[in-house]
C-alpha cells in the first residue's frame, strides 16, 4: 500500500496521532476513534455531561481532522481522520432526531 493513497480505518487499538502522521508520510489515509485516555485530547473533546446531545466538535489542522461527537447521555465518541479535512465528514454523524 506504500505510496498508493489508499486509506485503512481502524479502531481505537490501532488510531495514535503518531500512526496517522506516519502513514500520511507513507501517502497512506487512516480513519479511526481514539481512545479517550490519549494525551493529545483535551476535556473539551471528552465533555459528555456538558455538551448537548447529538453536538459535534471538529477541529482541523492541515493533515487531519479530530470529531468529537456526543450520541448519548455522559457519552463522546472522538474520531481522528487524515482523509477528512473539512466539516463535510461532520454530517455522517448526526442522526435523525424525529
Amino acid at each position: 500500500m506504500h505510496r498508493t493513497r489508499g486509506g485503512v480505518t481502524t479502531d481505537n487499538l490501532f488510531t495514535h496521532c503518531e500512526r496517522v502522521n506516519f502513514l500520511l508520510a507513507k501517502g497512506i489515509t487512516q480513519s479511526g476513534t481514539l481512545r479517550k485516555n490519549e494525551p493529545q485530547i483535551s476535556a473539551l473533546f471528552l465533555g459528555g455531561k456538558q455538551r448537548q446531545f447529538y453536538s459535534s466538535i471538529s477541529p482541523f489542522t492541515t493533515d487531519l481532522t479530530l470529531v468529537s461527537h456526543v450520541p448519548a447521555r455522559n457519552e463522546a465518541v472522538i474520531l481522528l481522520s487524515s482523509q477528512h479535512h473539512d466539516n463535510t465528514c461532520v454530517c455522517a454523524w448526526v442522526r435523525d432526531k424525529s
